[in-house]
């Protein structure tokens, strides 16, 4: 059994008492109270994205946005197996996350070392696959507009969640405030889920993009009537089509403002969003010290540049 202060921390499905007041106003996410309630609404889109993903891929060769963007992104052909490898091994850790966020009673009781099995599975998966593909694949996708921001905004999903990831690991191996911990590392873990889910909405914004682009293409090329005599078509507004990989670019913006309203950009996984739905009171456990020094501070505001420096050490032909 959880203790009162833990089963507090947890919420009335456990027993205990309303959560944390800190989990009351988390900002951009009108109407949701807590990190909890976000991953409650986005899992039915992780599933839907997921599955699509993994059976495109089983039955055509090929992921579903690399068919809808007609491979665009790709420079290699060790590019799209790395990427095939990404999304299934991605397919696998938020399948042994959903396991664990949502099947409660797998983390107390007799159950719980099932719990912690599943953990060290996903943990297992994430460093050995997940996060070095998903570095590798961020610095050498093919991005022919903003791809400085483009690749920042990717390369910083990466780091965040492998942050988040590195310090619930640390909080459950110390255990220093015995149950609290177990609990505030499971508020980390949803942390870290809910940035490796940052993908999500940027996919939804694409697919409408992308829709609209088809609905264009196939509108000049089956209804338009080509000009007597000339190449161009009596569509004058389709001669103004932007492809695909504008269309990309124009969703990863879209999607990062989430950024600057959630109070991450500047600070990152010390922002104001992680530091309310982690509360006050747990913040030096969760990150080790309870303020960031000058030196964290000076780190988290360099990564900008740095990932920026990134992109044109991987890609010089753009500098």
């Amino acid at each position: 059994m959880l203790d009162g202060d833990a089963a507090e921390m947890l919420g009335p499905e456990y027993g205990g008492g309303p959560t944390s007041s800190s989990d009351s106003t988390i900002p951009f996410f009108a109407g949701l109270k807590s990190l909890e309630q976000v991953l409650d609404q986005i899992w039915p889109l992780a599933c839907i994205f997921a599955f699509t993903e993994v059976n495109s891929l089983c039955y055509f060769g090929n992921t579903f946005f690399g068919i809808a963007t007609t491979d665009s992104f790709q420079n290699t052909k060790l590019f799209a197996n790395v990427v095939k490898v990404h999304v299934l091994c991605s397919a696998v850790m938020w399948a042994i996350g959903a396991v664990q966020v949502l099947a409660k009673t797998l983390r107390v009781g007799p159950r719980a070392r099932q719990h912690r099995l599943f953990g060290y599975v996903f943990l297992l998966v994430y460093w050995i696959v997940v996060w070095p593909t998903s570095f590798w694949l961020g610095l050498n996708q093919r991005i022919e507009h903003g791809g400085p921001i483009v690749t920042a905004i990717l390369l910083e999903i990466v780091v965040s969640s492998g942050y988040f990831f590195w310090r619930a690991f640390r909080v459950v191996r110390l255990r220093r405030r015995g149950t609290i911990s177990l609990v505030l590392h499971g508020k980390l873990m949803r942390c870290g889920l809910v940035m490796t889910m940052a993908i999500l909405p940027q996919r939804l914004i694409q697919l409408v993009l992308t829709s609209f682009w088809w609905v264009a293409y196939l509108t000049r090329v089956y209804v338009c009537k080509p000009i007597f005599g000339s190449e161009s078509t009596n569509c004058v507004a389709s001669a103004n089509l932007q492809g695909h990989q504008m269309n990309y670019t124009y969703s990863m913006i879209v999607t990062s403002i989430g950024f600057v309203v959630c109070g991450h950009i500047k600070e990152g996984p010390r922002g104001r969003i992680w530091r309310q739905y982690l509360g006050d009171e747990h913040l030096e456990e969760a990150y080790g010290s309870l303020k960031a020094s000058s030196l964290e501070r000076g780190a988290w505001l360099a990564r900008w540049p740095i990932y920026c420096c990134c992109y044109f050490a991987f890609n010089p032909w753009h500098g």
